[in-house]
């Protein structure tokens, strides 16, 4: 018996989600917090910019990156999170800004050689995306990757971190800023957000 107006809020992009929060704010009569949230969101957002942008000066690469969203099936990462990869001093070699995540395959993740792997499963935090993996089929040759071989491997909060849009995004970004420099950006993220990987001595399946 109440009037209720729905509002539908699907952001794609991080620029997105940071509009929906003037959406929300405006709805819920709530401008001013929603003003000072934005203010502080996008101030840590432009230090980490800044402070890429100084490395790339300095001579820093920009990591190549695959981050996974799922591995059964085997997806690449979607909307916002090639988003934040890049926004965090890397290059997302197979998922696309703005485009749903695409099934793909490890044969596939070996073709464009990433020097760095994320696992950010949907709805998983770091341990339980770490379990995932562990008994997961995979190829006989996933030790020899070089991610996997150099220990660029990282499990991550998925779940908290990268698959909704919230303010915890921001928190994601600094995450990866670290994973992909920590000499810059040693303890800018949560500290229990990601666990790093190694080689983990599975041959259970024969193809890739």
């Amino acid at each position: 018996g109440r009037d209720v107006t729905l509002v539908a809020l699907a952001p794609r992009s991080i620029e997105g989600f940071l509009n929906s929060v003037s959406t929300a704010g405006a709805f819920a009569e709530a401008d001013d917090e929603a003003v000072g949230l934005l203010e502080i969101l996008r101030e840590r957002l432009g230090s980490l910019e800044n402070g890429i942008q100084e490395r790339r000066l300095q001579g820093v690469a920009s990591r190549r990156v695959v981050v996974l969203e799922g591995l059964d099936p085997l997806l690449t990462a979607g909307r916002w999170v090639p988003e934040m990869v890049r926004r965090a001093g890397g290059w997302e070699l197979l998922g696309r800004e703005g485009e749903s995540s695409l099934q793909t395959s490890w044969d596939r993740v070996r073709e464009v050689e990433p020097e760095v792997i994320v696992l950010a499963l949907d709805g998983a935090d770091a341990e339980v995306a770490t379990r995932t993996l562990e008994s997961s089929s995979l190829p006989v040759w996933f030790d020899d990757l070089d991610a996997v071989r150099d220990g660029e491997l990282f499990a991550v909060d998925g779940g908290g971190l990268f698959a909704r849009p919230s303010p915890r995004v921001i928190d994601g970004i600094s995450l990866l800023a670290e994973l992909f420099d920590p000499e810059a950006f040693a303890d800018a993220e949560p500290s229990d957000g990601w666990i790093p990987l190694g080689p983990l001595g599975i041959r259970s399946d024969q193809s890739g």
